[in-house]
């Protein structure tokens, strides 16, 4: 039978015992007490002796650093660290950062996601000839040029078309400068209204909110967590000088909800808005360890009255002796999982009261 190390609670005297199958009579072999608790050790070295309660701890204490290690992905393969678009992300552009926030986070409105319009002419064109078959074509391929330039590719393969030399070649009225406007002294009406302009036509925009919609549902039924986030700015990062493989990091991430609401007679289509859904504003954890671990860089924390602007230049004075980094001006809905980054916080043993702290929890104790 198996050999354990037990503690008595009632005079603290460290004994050794057999446990049997279904045996509960264990008592202190110098007060009788009952009140007992089995050691978290590993089997007891008989020539160095037993170890001490501060031993165990450092055990632990180890232990709980290294699953907290496997819970944070510091490779390329995280998101949150090396962001690409997809048929399940939805570029905001032509948008003050400031003004979205304050209108979503602050005042808690409800904002609608705007289609782009193609040029006039070519509607034109097209309302006044339905069989005029150039103006068609036109628009179809400005509006699958348009979907390449967005994603960086076709929608089954998001890789094709952005190095494509017939899609670069194309000439479009699209302007694909995504980089979002600073605020000026006159403020312009589309940039303090409820409405967030898309790069998307309306049909690819009604096609992507509604994959959006199912997919968040469907998180928050099967997990119960809310995935779906408003990234707003972007740190351009490299691995070292002399990379060329440029990886984008999101900064501030806003929980938001999406939702379907009427049917515009004219396109025939949906029209989605988002909210804010009230849960924390997230910082990229995962980006702040990568900075400290890998460029002794301190991400800056976010406080309660920053706004977005603020904080992009608080990250530019961080990195400003990082050479091609930079802050992009961007804002993307996608989704972003913080499931273990959760758990990474929640086991760090520093982070818990005194009086309740993890090496004490219960549930640790049994391990």
């Amino acid at each position: 039978m198996p050999i354990f190390d037990f503690c008595c609670n009632n005079c603290g005297k460290q004994f050794e015992g057999i446990i049997f199958p279904n045996d509960t009579s264990i008592r202190c072999p110098n007060c009788n007490s009952s009140d007992i608790k089995k050691l978290l050790v590993k089997p007891v070295d008989r020539k160095r002796g037993m170890r001490t309660e501060k031993d165990l701890e450092k055990i632990v204490k180890q232990t709980l650093e290294r699953v907290r290690r496997k819970l944070l992905d510091l490779s390329r393969r995280n998101t949150l660290l090396n962001f690409k678009e997809t048929r399940r992300t939805i570029r905001i552009v032509d948008e003050l950062p400031d003004e979205t926030f304050r209108l979503l986070v602050t005042e808690g409105k409800t904002m609608e996601l705007l289609p782009f319009e193609p040029p006039q002419e070519l509607e034109n064109n097209i309302s006044e000839d339905k069989d005029n078959s150039f103006a068609k074509n036109q628009t179809t391929r400005m509006q699958r040029s348009l979907f390449d330039m967005n994603v960086g590719g076709d929608e089954d393969n998001p890789s094709k078309g952005a190095n494509d030399s017939t899609a670069k070649n194309q000439k479009t009225t699209i302007d694909t400068n995504y980089e979002l406007p600073e605020l000026m002294e006159i403020s312009v009406h589309k940039h303090i209204d409820t409405r967030l302009q898309t790069p998307f036509i309306d049909q690819v925009l009604e096609r992507r909110c509604k994959t959006i919609l199912h997919n968040s549902r469907t998180g928050i039924e099967e997990t119960g967590i809310n995935f779906l986030y408003l990234a707003i700015g972007f740190l351009e990062w490299y691995e070292n000088d002399s990379s060329d493989e440029i990886n984008r990091a999101p900064l501030l991430l806003v929980p938001i909800r999406i939702e379907r609401t009427r049917l515009n007679a004219k396109t025939n289509c949906y029209t989605y808005v988002v909210s804010y859904s009230g849960e924390d504003i997230e910082t990229n954890l995962s980006l702040a360890k990568k900075l400290d671990q890998d460029f002794n860089l301190i991400l800056p924390d976010v406080t309660e009255d920053i706004t977005p602007e603020d904080y992009f230049n608080d990250v530019k004075d961080t990195i400003k002796k990082k050479q091609h980094w930079r802050v992009a001006r961007e804002m993307v809905i996608g989704f972003f999982s913080f499931s273990k980054l959760r758990l990474y916080k929640d086991l760090d043993g520093d982070s818990w009261p005194n009086k309740r702290h993890l090496m004490n929890h219960k549930i640790i104790q049994h391990i």
